[in-house]
This record gives structure tokens, C-alpha cells and sequence, in this order.
């Protein structure tokens, strides 16, 4: 059975039954946009007359009517009911997940699109995943483990599991008194520079001493000492990161003082947080540098010595291009969906696209011999082979052709 089709369909069972969390609801949102087929579905899911006769076609028996399942849902939120009325549901679950699941299935199967032209071509290139690098103060470089998914930094480095990050004594600078192991402080109290790098194709997480747990997304690097000391928290980034900070109140100041405010840098901006989820894009070769806030305030300052700062809300995105800084409202949750495992883009160039797949498909190539004049949303699971990322250009009239690891964009 197709797992992962098999997944869509309990969400949407979950959908039907409103028992979906945040992140489940985002991840069939991203799904619904990958293809008209799968938000065909979705609507059509929506609509409890398509459900309960598919399940009467595939069972041959009475179960409730569309009229019905407004009530089940709402005496199933009513906790007195709740288990008389899951009684009589639940022997249906398992059928409307099969009804579902081949529905996803068939969905999924009819809306692919062949392309002759790339036939006998070179194998696919497969889906980034955990890769990164650790490198120390003194240069030295660690691969970290591609079977854990971050690490979390304090006295010693661990992955998130607990057992032990390996550093091999070579690594560590010799004949300096203060020489120490990444992630713990020297004999004088000082900390360590370390710095996390996620090749293309890869992503990691780390939790940083104070508690911060930072999602590095691909082709990016996150410099952070092994211990924050003094009245700030500086970090500094190049690529894209989503931050959950912690708050933290100055190791000189009591509680009444103000918060320890946490500040990341980038080449053309600092984001000023003191407890707060945002994520920031902010690669070289992009033209803009985004700030997206989820939770809580930040202050957006740019580098380059003009008057325009902005603070925002939840739900708001600031974008400096060119030294000009303006803010703008949208769909957060669809900005840092890449950390649940999808690909979103709202009203974007097919370069900007293009360049979200050259960072997470490794060895991929992109050249263009015409550039369409056109807008595209939608998204697609960061899970998707090359060749099912391009199904997706297809399926938005994206012209292409592609010689083994390289994709030529056509007018």
C-alpha cells in the first residue's frame, strides 16, 4: 500500500472528523496545492453526500446519512456523548481511510503526466535530508549524523536523542591552555564559535545553549557561540532558518530588569527578538531578504545606515530589497511549512522556484532559454523526487526539458 497516500487519507479523515492539529491541517493544505487533481479532492471530501456514498458502494450497508454527520460531529464534542456516539463511528473509520486512501491513489495516479522527451534519461536525483557539518573554532569540520535530525549544544554536544555527538580528539586545537572540546566553555569562562552548514540538499535543527531550537533549512549556515554571554544573544545567518527563541533574562540583571534580547544577523539586516517563532530567508542569491513572524514581536532593522526600521505582528512578513524595508500581511503558516516537509509558493517567478529546487536537489542544474512571463502558487512535498517536482511544473504549464541533471526552462 502506498504509504504515503495512505497518510493523506487518515488527514482526511481527521479533516471530516475536525480533529486535525495546526500542522496537519497545514501539511493537506500544502498537499490540496500541489495539483487541481488533489484540491478537486479535498472539495469533493468536503462534501459528506461524496463520502458517506462511496461508502455505501464499497460497504453494501447502512451508515449514516450526510444529514447525520453534522450531529455525530457535534455530540462528539460534547464530552457526555462523546463515547456513545464513537461507538457507532468507529466501525466505519477503517472503511472511510480505505475509501479515502483510494481515492488519494487514483487522484494521485491519473494526474501524473509522461514526458516522452525524458525517457532513457539519467537516474532521478532523489529528496534532500539531515545533512550538515559542525565546524569548530579552530576550522575543524565534523559530519554529523544523517540518521538523527538535529543536536542540542551545551557542556558537550548531543543529538537530540541524547547519545553523543563523536569529536575526534584531532579536531580539537593543541597546545593552547584554553583548548576545549566544541560546546564547552574554556578554563577562562570564554565560549567557543561554532557554526552549523547544511550543504544543498540538506537540513538540520539545533537548540542552542539557552534553550533556542533553530530549523536550518538547505544550502545555509548558522554561526553561535557554545555559551551566550553578556546583555545580547547574537547569531549569525546566511540562507534560511525558522527560530523558536527562548526567553532569557541577563546574567547581570535580576528579573525585574528587562528581557535578554536574542538578535540575528544577516548580511543586510538584524532581526531583535526577546521570546518568539519567525523564520528568515536570507540567501545570497536571492534578491529579497524575508522576516516572517509566528509568534510574539520583532524588531526588523537593516544594515545600511537609512531610518527604517519595522516591528511586526503575527501574520506579517517584512521584505528588504535594495535598502527599502516594507512590510506586508499573509498566510504565515504557509512561509516556514518547509520545516513540516513542504515546498510552498505564493505569486512567484518560476526563477524563484527554481531556485528553492537547486538548493534541495542536489547536483541539479537550471538554465533557461526563455523565462515564462508568468506568476505561480502551489506547493509540493519536500519528499518528491526530481522527476515528481517536475510533474508539478507540467501541471502549472511550465515548459521544460531536461538532460539528465539539468533542467532547461523553456519560454
Amino acid at each position: 500500500m502506498d504509504e504515503h497516500a495512505e497518510y493523506i487519507a487518515q488527514l482526511l479523515l481527521k479533516h471530516i472528523n475536525g480533529t486535525l492539529s495546526e500542522n496537519e491541517a497545514l501539511e493537506l493544505r500544502a498537499w490540496a496545492a500541489e495539483k487541481s487533481s488533489h484540491a478537486a479532492l479535498l472539495e469533493q471530501v468536503n462534501s459528506a453526500t461524496f463520502v458517506t456514498e462511496k461508502l455505501r458502494a464499497y460497504q453494501g450497508r447502512a451508515i449514516p446519512r450526510p444529514d447525520e454527520i453534522p450531529a455525530l460531529r457535534n455530540a462528539m464534542a460534547n464530552r457526555g456523548s462523546r463515547l456513545r456516539y464513537l461507538r457507532g463511528w468507529l466501525p466505519y473509520a477503517a472503511a472511510i481511510v480505505f475509501v479515502l486512501f483510494v481515492g488519494v491513489l487514483t487522484y494521485q495516479l491519473s494526474s501524473k503526466v509522461s514526458n516522452p522527451q525524458n525517457d532513457g534519461m539519467a537516474a532521478d536525483i532523489q529528496p534532500g535530508g539531515n545533512r550538515a557539518t559542525l565546524v569548530l573554532e579552530n576550522g575543524s569540520t565534523i559530519d554529523l549524523s544523517a540518521e538523527h535530525s538535529g543536536i542540542i549544544v551545551g557542556q558537550t554536544i548531543k543529538y537530540i536523542d541524547g547519545s553523543m555527538v563523536r569529536i575526534p580528539d584531532k579536531t580539537v586545537s593543541r597546545g593552547r591552555k584554553d583548548a576545549a572540546k566544541p560546546g564547552a566553555v574554556t578554563e577562562d569562562g570564554a565560549s567557543n564559535y561554532l557554526a552549523l552548514v547544511t550543504p544543498r540538499g540538506g537540513q538540520y535543527q539545533v537548540t542552542l545553549p539557552d534553550g533556542t531550537r533553530v530549523w536550518l533549512n538547505a544550502a545555509s549556515s548558522l554561526r553561535y557561540p557554545s555559551r551566550f554571554m553578556g546583555d545580547e544573544r547574537i547569531v549569525e545567518l546566511e540562507g534560511e532558518a525558522y527560530f523558536e527563541v527562548s526567553e532569557r533574562w541577563s546574567e547581570n540583571s535580576d528579573r525585574s530588569a528587562a528581557k535578554q534580547p536574542f538578535l540575528v544577523k544577516t548580511k543586510a539586516q538584524t532581526v531583535v527578538v526577546l521570546g518568539t517563532r519567525f523564520n528568515v530567508a536570507a540567501y545570497p542569491d536571492e534578491p529579497e531578504t524575508k522576516t516572517t513572524l509566528i509568534e510574539g514581536a520583532v524588531l526588523v532593522s537593516p544594515v545600511a545606515d537609512r531610518p527604517s526600521t519595522a516591528i511586526l505582528k503575527p501574520g506579517q512578513q517584512a521584505i528588504l530589497s535594495n535598502g527599502q524595508l516594507n512590510v506586508r500581511k499573509l498566510d504565515a503558516a504557509l512561509e516556514v511549512a518547509w520545516i513540516n516537509g513542504y515546498f510552498t509558493f505564493e505569486n512567484e517567478t518560476v526563477q524563484s522556484i527554481m531556485r528553492k529546487a537547486v538548493r534541495w536537489y542536489d547536483r541539479l542544474e537550471v538554465e533557461y532559454e526563455g523565462i515564462p512571463d508568468k506568476r505561480y502558487t502551489g506547493g509540493f512535498s519536500r519528499k518528491s523526487s526530481l522527476s515528481q517536482f517536475l510533474q508539478i511544473l507540467e501541471l502549472n504549464n511550465i515548459r521544460y526539458e531536461r538532460k539528465a541533471n539539468k533542467v532547461v526552462i523553456k519560454p
